[in-house]
C-alpha cells in the first residue's frame, strides 16, 4: 500500500489506486474479510508463509489479493508476492518459455 498525498493517513491499493474506504466495493475485501482472513491464516502469507505485519512499506507488509478482472478476493499475501505475482499474472508464459528452454539442456 502507498499513502495519497491528499491523505497521507489512508491506504491505496498500489495499482488500483483505491482507497481503503473504497476496497470493498471494488475489491470485495470488507474490514471484516481482511481479519477473518488474518485469523484463518495466523498473520502468514498464503504464498510463501512468511510472517505478514498490518501496514507499512515492507516487504512482509501484508497485501489483501484481488482479481483485478473479476474484483473478488483471493488471500493475504506479504508485499514480495504479491509484486512477483502481478509480475507473474502479466508475463507468466514469458518466464516458463524461458526456462523450459534451460531445462531443455539439462
Amino acid at each position: 500500500m502507498r499513502t495519497s498525498p491528499d491523505f497521507p493517513s489512508t491506504d491505496l491499493c498500489t495499482k488500483c489506486g483505491v482507497l481503503a474506504a473504497k476496497r470493498e466495493a471494488v475489491t470485495g475485501w470488507s474490514a471484516e474479510a481482511f481479519e477473518a482472513a488474518w485469523e484463518k491464516q495466523a498473520g502468514l502469507c498464503a504464498i510463501c508463509s512468511v510472517p505478514m505485519i498490518k501496514g507499512g512499506q515492507r516487504v512482509n507488509s501484508v497485501c489483501a489479493d484481488h482479481d483485478h478482472e473479476t474484483g473478488l478476493p483471493r488471500d493475504l499475501i506479504c508485499r514480495t508476492c504479491n509484486v512477483g505475482l502481478g509480475v507473474y499474472e502479466k508475463r507468466g508464459t514469458l518466464f516458463a518459455n524461458y526456462l523450459a528452454r534451460f531445462r531443455a539442456y539439462q
